[in-house]
């Protein structure tokens, strides 16, 4: 079903509608959460609370778009989950969501860069959100999300470089 049509009707009320927007967006927003410092064993707890922020505001919704609104909402949920201390931060874990140990090194890569880079190339690289939609959702200049993009990227060159020869994996 098209997006407008299914938040048109969510926001007359229709629970069903808006089951279909929670199930279509629900990896999306628990994979952002995950990606931006949510532990693995909070994302469904973070998750629900941004459905349930998304469906008492809903009727105010107009925004051109609703990802960009969900991001949004998502990175205002997670930040304030995490400064209000709800749960306790998992430190060292095994997380089934990795596959390969590269990717749990790349998670902690990014996991070690300041807010101002991590959240722009998650959203540029994993999501594959425009500079323009970056901008809008972290209320920043477009060319400011640029030069972050950049920033990060290199930084995490370095820092992946870094674990490598730590690990005595890298061969230049």
């Amino acid at each position: 079903m098209e997006e407008a049509l299914l938040l048109k009707r969510a926001k007359n009320g229709d629970l069903e509608a808006y089951k279909h927007i929670i199930d279509h967006y629900s990896p999306l927003v628990e994979r952002f959460a995950f990606q931006i410092g949510t532990p693995y064993k909070s994302i469904s707890d973070v998750s629900q609370e941004v459905f349930i922020r998304i469906y008492r505001t809903l009727p105010q919704f107009s925004q051109t778009t609703f990802t960009t609104w969900l991001y949004t909402m998502t990175y205002k949920t997670v930040k304030e989950y995490v400064e209000q201390a709800l749960y306790e931060e998992e430190q060292e874990c095994e997380n089934p969501i990795f596959l390969h140990e590269e990717d749990k090194m790349l998670h902690e890569c990014i996991g070690g860069l300041d807010e101002i880079y991590r959240l722009p190339i998650i959203l540029f690289c994993f999501h594959d959100q425009s500079y323009e939609e970056i901008s809008d959702i972290l209320k920043i200049s477009v060319s400011t999300v640029k030069t972050r993009v950049t920033k990060a990227k290199s930084l995490l060159k370095q820092s992946i470089i870094q674990k490598e020869q730590e690990a005595g994996v890298y061969d230049g």
